[in-house]
């Protein structure tokens, strides 16, 4: 046979190519990496491990993290993060290998474990990165999942504050992390009620999402279900709908039908929340039928039906109320551990209803048990709450206060006020939790009914018993009941704004002006809002005490003192009262109608003022001036004998009114004491500032609280400043298109108008009246016309004097308070931003003078809120330090206002107290006969302190035009001297 050696050799070639393909084949399919592609993770572990390498120990970890074998995992992960000694290796690997290990331990609820883990993680991913890296951001958020499961919800805050700032400084966003990162936060926000945290958070999150290029439908859908719910429960139901109906069509389109139910619940509830019940029902129905169609998670269905009960209960339906709560019943509850709470709390409500109350007592017992657990004890037979244990704190209310109206109906008062004040514990925990206004005016708004109803309940009891600590009683709770947020900045002013809180804030209010011209800012202006929710909520607390009503004892001392008679209102819907703390301490209590019917008379009788007002001779019909006089006097003694006490029973030589509601805006120095013939002279009536000194306050507290603040040093007396303007339009018309270009809603997708603002008109006398002022005033420093600057006023500031004066044009913004502005010099034909200092700006500014004079329209008025005060100027500028203010309460007339602040200043420096310079000065005014209508003299009001300011001696302001008018005169009267002298020869 004949042999082709050629042929041979090329066929063993080929042979053992096939061998090796075969085999490198076979290899590349038993490799790790194969192994664990096809799920085949202990084999893939096992293989990863022989390799030996630490990224191979890395990938064999999570092959057993894969396959759920985490003690494995974190035993391979121990050996690559350390060399052979046991010395911790600090590299990217390391850094991830320990995030996974805090993961392995979060998998099985074993947060505790979980935290020293991602805690070595982020300690050696910071050490790995010079920058900011998202692996940092990232293992922050899985520890804040963590802390927040443990119930640590201030440190998963701090925790997402640093995961937030590190994920809008990176160059190249990862925004799937950064949302969870805001969603996480949300909730924490929703479930501690930080109205203002979970405002910043849903709106950052709703924008976040809006800038996607190409969102999933996933997060669209969760991220607008989670917004929907959060505007809910900021009571924004027309942007909830919006959410909602937008997170619903991505629902739809993934073809999930269950979190479609979901949302359609949420969507009902904001209908039902808004009125809409028959919208709400329907969509609730819907919810139903969705779920049902698909044999839907039994706890969502619970959900629904709950939720339709709840309607008919709104509507006072309570037969069907109690059907559609006992098909609730018939599901399990869901995960939420307030949910149970809530279902019984609402079945004894409908039993209520119903006329059972034995039955609803045992639901709301029921109910207390599942919002409090072990931390409820029995006391005279009823169960309660020990308040300082509590997480369920909006649960708890709610069941506390539907129970305790139970007890009012059965006449059972004493147990309905045991009820008021576990509530009163628990919003006192809720205030102290939250470390933002915002979020302290709606807490505020929502404890007032509650705060009213035990005022009520106080006052019945005294109308049964006559026992006077039931007065005492109501007079503490008004006093709780108030002026919560400005008692705690001034409480704050013992210490000191951080750096970064300056800075925030004062680019926050830059962006909510410029924003409105811009929408394009808008998401820079949400975020900036949460950088400082955040900052305020993580910052290392300091050891200020939260406030609380005054000690009774140390009010009458401070009363006794001062000669001062303190005459409180609290006004309710259906009931108001008068508290009355004479100088000697004796306290009376009077009822008086419902807010709306004191609010109504002090709007009739302010406009009585404006309408009738004239200056030295009315130019008006005589019968018709005397018509307006009529109004005037009338509904002013109206006024005046319901809302004081006779004079028998005022004791000192001054009041301090704590006015509530529409008496903010009621100018009391002018209330007649005195029947007089028509038509009126008003030069020779009886006003109540003839016969005491008047001053104002925010709440007996707030008065205590002044007391009690340090006195800072000043360099100068007094600060004034009259700019000049050049346009012609009013501060009035400059508010109007200011508020037509402000969107007021957190609506997402709203673009808001861009307007021009037009150049104020000139003030005439502002410049006068600030150059007479200074010459009163020793050691003065003033800016006048154009170098009356915003910017002047912010450096010159930094250093308060005692004294600071304004004399410009303002204006407030009851709409959107942050609005309101004074104003400053202004060049040009459109008003500037930088020309205006708005209320905002002020919470920024070192104001603790003495005494602030803002002589400008309206500075007294503002947006009211139920609880707190006005947000006015004065108020802003109260709560960043001054002692007193002194503010107007309408459009004030220049030249009238010129010679009150003369005459104001000539009384102060010549020592006399706040409340008597201001009252003679306005007596001066009457007498004079051109300004003697109360609507030149009437709407300057003081509140704060009352006494005299002690000035330091000096030369005052240098003005050299006036050395050479001195220099003049002496000329004169050394020419007189020598032409006597030489008559006489």
């Amino acid at each position: 046979m004949h042999v082709n050696c050629s042929q041979i050799r090329r066929r063993l070639l080929l042979f053992a190519l096939c061998c090796f393909l075969c085999t490198s084949v076979r290899a590349q399919k038993n490799s790790p990496e194969s192994l664990f592609a096809r799920g085949q993770f202990a084999e893939a572990a096992a293989a990863f491990t022989e390799r030996g390498s630490r990224e191979d120990l890395f990938q064999a970890a999570y092959a057993w993290y894969s396959l759920d074998s985490f003690a494995r995992c974190r035993q391979l992960i121990e050996q690559l993060a350390h060399e052979g000694d046991g010395e911790l290796i600090v590299d990217s690997l390391s850094g991830l290998a320990y995030h996974m290990a805090g993961m392995s331990y979060y998998e099985v609820y074993d947060d505790a474990n979980a935290i020293p883990q991602y805690l070595q993680a982020i300690a050696i991913r910071d050490a790995c990165y010079e920058y900011p890296h998202f692996h940092q951001a990232h293992t922050r958020y899985n520890l804040a999942n963590s802390m927040h499961w443990i119930g640590r919800p201030d440190t998963a805050t701090y925790l997402l504050r640093e995961a937030l700032d590190i994920y809008d400084g990176l160059a190249n966003k990862d925004t799937t992390n950064w949302l969870r990162s805001l969603k996480l936060l949300s909730v924490i926000a929703r479930e501690s009620n930080d109205v203002n945290l979970l405002r910043s958070a849903s709106v950052a999150m709703v924008n976040l999402l809006e800038t996607f290029t190409q969102p999933s439908l996933l997060d669209q859908l969760q991220v607008y279900h989670d917004a929907s719910i959060n505007f809910q429960d900021l009571k924004d139901f027309s942007t909830s709908v919006e959410c909602g109906e937008k997170g619903l069509v991505a629902a739809q389109k993934r073809g999930d039908i269950v979190l479609a139910a979901d949302i359609l619940n949420t969507i009902a509830g904001s209908y039902e929340l808004s009125g809409e019940m028959e919208q709400a029902r329907k969509t609730y129905r819907q919810s139903i039928s969705y779920l049902e169609s698909i044999n839907g998670d039994p706890s969502s269905i619970g959900i629904a039906y709950y939720n339709l009960a709840h309607s008919y209960a709104a509507t006072a339906d309570y037969e069907e109320a109690l059907f559609h709560i006992k098909q609730s019943s018939n599901y399990p509850h869901n995960n939420d551990p307030s949910s149970p709470a809530y279902n019984e709390n609402l079945h004894g409500e409908i039993l209520a209803g119903l006329g059972r109350s034995e039955a609803a007592l045992k639901q709301y017992a029921t109910a207390l048990r599942i919002a409090a657990g072990k931390d409820t004890l029995l006391q005279n037979g009823l169960l309660t709450i020990i308040p300082d244990s509590i997480e369920l704190l909006k649960v708890s209310v709610d069941i506390l206060a539907n129970r305790a109206k139970l007890f009012i109906r059965e006449n059972r008062l004493q147990a309905a006020l045991a009820d008021m004040n576990d509530i009163f514990a628990l919003l006192d925990l809720h205030r102290e939790r939250v470390k933002s206004d915002g979020s302290r005016y709606a807490i505020s708004e929502g404890a007032w009914q509650y705060f009213d109803l035990a005022i009520g309940l106080q006052w019945r009891l005294y109308s049964e018993t006559h026992n006077e600590d039931h007065l005492e009683q109501a007079f503490v709770l008004s006093e709780r009941a108030r002026a919560y947020s400005l008692l705690t900045a001034l409480n704050e002013q013992r210490g000191s704004m951080s750096g970064q809180e300056q800075s925030l804030r004062q680019m926050i209010a830059r962006l909510e002006r410029a924003s409105i011209g811009q929408p394009e800012l808008l998401p820079e202006l949400s975020n900036q809002k949460l950088k400082l929710e955040l900052l305020l909520r993580t910052e290392t607390p300091t050891s200020l005490s939260s406030p609380t009503a005054p000690p009774l004892d140390e009010l009458r001392t401070l009363l006794a003192q001062q000669q001062l008679d303190l005459i409180e209102y609290h006004l309710g819907p259906a009931q108001s009262y008068r508290f009355h703390l004479s100088a000697s301490g004796k306290l009376a209590v009077n009822e008086l109608p419902g807010a709306d019917s004191i609010r109504t008379l002090v709007t009739n009788w302010r406009r009585s003022i404006t309408d009738g007002a004239y200056r030295q001779k009315s130019l008006r019909a005589i019968d018709e001036q005397e018509q307006l006089d009529q109004h005037y006097l009338e509904q002013g003694l109206t006024l005046q004998r319901l809302l004081l006490p006779s004079s028998e029973e005022i004791e000192g030589s001054r009041i301090c009114f704590v006015p509530d509601g529409g008496l903010h805006f009621l100018p009391f120095a002018a209330l007649p004491l005195k029947t007089a013939e028509l038509p009126l002279d008003y030069r020779a009536l009886t006003y109540l500032q003839d016969k005491y000194a008047l001053q104002l306050a925010f709440s007996a507290s707030y008065l205590l609280e002044l007391e009690s603040l340090q006195a800072p040093s000043f360099q100068e007396n007094l600060l004034a400043f009259a700019p000049s303007f050049t346009g012609e339009a009013s501060a009035l018309e400059v508010s109007q298109l200011r508020g037509a270009s402000l969107s007021n809603s957190v609506s997402i997708n709203r673009t808001p108008v861009t307007t021009t603002l037009p150049a104020l008109a000139p003030l005439r006398y502002n410049r006068s009246e600030v150059i007479a002022i200074a010459d009163l005033v020793p050691q003065s420093q003033t800016f006048l016309d154009a170098q009356a600057t915003r910017r002047a006023f912010l450096e010159a500031i930094n250093n308060p004097p005692r004294i600071l004066h304004l004399s410009s044009h303002g204006v407030a913004n009851p709409d959107a308070p942050n609005l309101s502005f004074i104003a400053f010099a202004q060049a040009g034909e459109q008003l500037k931003e930088e020309e205006l200092l708005y209320f905002n700006d002020l919470s920024t500014l070192p104001l603790r003078s003495e005494l602030v004079v803002l002589s400008a329209c309206e500075t007294s008025l503002g947006a009211l809120f139920p609880g707190e005060s006005v947000m006015s100027l004065g108020s802003a500028f109260a709560a960043a330090g001054a002692r007193s203010t002194l503010t107007s309460l309408w459009k004030v007339d220049d030249a009238a206002t010129e010679r009150l602040m003369v005459d104001f200043y000539a009384k102060l420096a010549a020592g006399e107290e706040r409340t008597s310079a201001l009252s003679n000065a306005q007596r001066l005014q009457r007498e004079t006969g051109e300004f003697a209508h109360p609507y030149y003299w009437s709407a300057m009001t003081l509140t704060g302190r009352g006494g005299p300011i002690e000035l330091s001696p000096g030369k005052g302001t240098f003005r050299p035009w006036y050395l050479l008018g001195g220099g003049f005169g002496l000329l004169l009267i050394l020419w007189a001297r020598n032409r006597s002298k030489k008559s006489e020869v």
